[in-house]
């Protein structure tokens, strides 16, 4: 196959290596972060010919049993040096009335940085959604979702959906 980035033909040695931790310092509180790395080049102890590193953060907080608030922060860069990069930041909450009945809702902006020599470029996307879903009786549910992309830029798009689910057994 053709590929446009000279780096891979000289990849023939790709590592990879993830590290996540996970506390509850509190019972209804939990915390998460991680980092990851990979790595590409022509042997295993030469100098890398790409690679990739992301580092997150994500945070919930049960308040209550029907109430659950989560949010987080993640960061990417590729290649070396002055490389592509990305910071992606979301909040979501989630609320649970009732045995039946689930809603919920998240934000998301994303923003990827990419370096040209001399200038920088910034070009994000923001997302919001609501969910809701309802279950009707053991074997059915209904669930209704609305997406608003990028609702303060140029290439602003809504989509909804609406499913019915019938779970027929085995």
């Amino acid at each position: 196959s053709v590929n446009s980035d000279a780096s891979v033909g000289q990849g023939r040695w790709a590592t990879d290596g993830t590290l996540s931790l996970t506390a509850s310092p509190f019972k209804k509180l939990q915390l998460t972060g991680g980092t990851r790395a990979t790595r590409t080049g022509p042997s295993l102890w030469h100098r890398s010919s790409g690679g990739a590193r992301s580092n997150s953060f994500d945070a919930r907080w049960f308040p209550s049993a029907g109430i659950d608030l989560a949010g987080g922060v993640a960061r990417s860069r590729s290649g070396s040096g002055g490389g592509v990069s990305s910071l992606t930041r979301n909040a979501r909450v989630t609320l649970r009335p009732g045995k039946r009945l689930q809603l919920s809702g998240t934000y998301s902006r994303s923003d990827l940085t990419t370096q040209i020599p001399g200038t920088s470029q910034l070009q994000g996307r923001e997302v919001f959604t609501t969910q809701a879903g309802l279950a009707l009786s053991r074997t059915m549910s209904v669930g209704a979702n609305l997406n608003l992309i990028d609702p303060h830029g140029g290439n602003f798009s809504r989509q909804y959906d609406l499913t019915l689910t019938k779970d027929f057994g085995r």
